[in-house]
């Protein structure tokens, strides 16, 4: 009898568990009111003055991104989350408007479904350098170089 009470109780649970891992997981991360870097106020605006190096910022996309986006073929391409190439093509996205989501996405968007993935200023300077490779078209002013010159090494 026992048995089958604990049956029926783990099938009207189980079915809420990804609901729950959800709520936990889009928790996690800084609260919304944390403040940036004081890194980010001496940081360059410019995408051909970014810091950050390129290969690692490859290997924090892969770790950090590929649950909703896609980096060098892998991971998965959720709808709500575009591609690096299409977001890396909207006009309002420059150095400071990234560093600012990278650090923490709901304080800039408060209903995105992107979690807060508590990333180091390090990091962030990084995945910059890497997604300047996915522009194509000039802003403001700047000119882009062609891709070849920017190559991002392939990750290890």
């Amino acid at each position: 009898m026992k048995t089958k009470q604990r049956k029926r109780a783990a099938a009207r649970f189980l079915p809420g568990l990804p609901l729950l891992a959800a709520v936990f997981f889009f928790s996690c991360g800084r609260p919304a009111q944390m403040p940036e870097p004081t890194a980010f106020a001496d940081a360059p605006m410019q995408w051909s003055a970014l810091t950050g190096d390129a290969a690692r910022g490859k290997v924090a996309a892969k770790r950090y991104c590929i649950g909703c986006h896609v980096v060098d073929g892998e991971g998965h391409a959720l709808s709500s989350a575009p591609s690096f190439a299409f977001s890396m093509q909207q006009p309002h996205i420059n150095p400071d408007y990234l560093r600012h989501w990278l650090w923490n996405p709901p304080a800039v968007k408060p209903e995105t479904v992107m979690p807060n993935l508590s990333l180091e200023a390090e990091e962030i300077e990084d995945l910059l350098a890497f997604l300047r490779n996915f522009r194509t078209e000039p802003v403001q002013g700047e000119t882009v170089e062609p891709a070849a010159e920017r190559a991002v090494p392939p990750a290890r």
